[in-house]
C-alpha cells in the first residue's frame, strides 16, 4: 500500500524503479464554473500524484535502487492546467523534487510527456488532441 509509509511492502533488492503513478480523476459532482465543468479535489490530487510517488521513490531507495524513473508532466501542459488542476501539478512537482533529492548525480530521470489519455473515461480526447496538433502544425508551415 503506497498510501502510507508504515504499511508499504518491502521490496527485494532492485537496481532501478519506474513510477507511472498519476491520476486526474475528477470528483463525482459537476461544477459548470470550473475546468470543463468538472470538480477536482486538490488535496486528493496532491496525495495521489505527489505523496504516492514519493512513497514509491522511498521504497525503491530502501530496496537499493540506484536509478529512479518518474513519469511526470511537461511544462507546456503544466502551464495550461496549473490553475484548474493545482493539486495535480503541485503533486507532480513535489514528486520530481523528491526523486532528485533521493537519487542525486543523475540517478533520477524525470520524463515529462505532453498528454497521456486513454480508456473509456475520455473516449474523444484522442480525436480532439490529434485535431489540435494537426491544426497547429499546419499553421506553422
Amino acid at each position: 500500500d503506497l498510501a502510507s509509509d508504515s504499511n508499504s511492502p518491502k521490496l527485494p533488492k532492485i537496481d532501478a524503479a519506474v513510477s507511472c503513478i498519476g491520476n486526474v480523476n475528477p470528483d463525482s459532482e459537476r461544477d459548470l464554473s470550473t475546468f470543463f465543468g468538472l470538480a477536482f479535489n486538490d488535496d486528493r490530487l496532491y496525495r495521489e500524484n505527489g505523496i504516492l510517488n514519493e512513497n514509491a521513490a522511498r521504497m525503491a531507495k530502501e530496496a537499493g535502487a540506484e536509478r529512479f524513473i518518474f513519469l511526470s508532466v511537461s511544462y507546456e501542459v503544466a502551464k495550461m492546467v496549473e490553475g484548474p488542476l493545482e493539486g495535480y501539478m503541485d503533486g507532480k512537482r513535489h514528486a520530481e523534487h523528491i526523486a532528485y533529492e533521493l537519487f542525486p548525480n543523475d540517478g533520477a530521470v524525470v520524463l515529462g510527456p505532453s498528454l497521456i489519455y486513454g480508456g473509456k473515461r475520455f473516449p474523444r480526447v484522442g480525436d480532439a488532441y490529434r485535431s489540435f496538433v494537426m491544426n497547429r502544425s499546419e499553421s506553422c508551415r
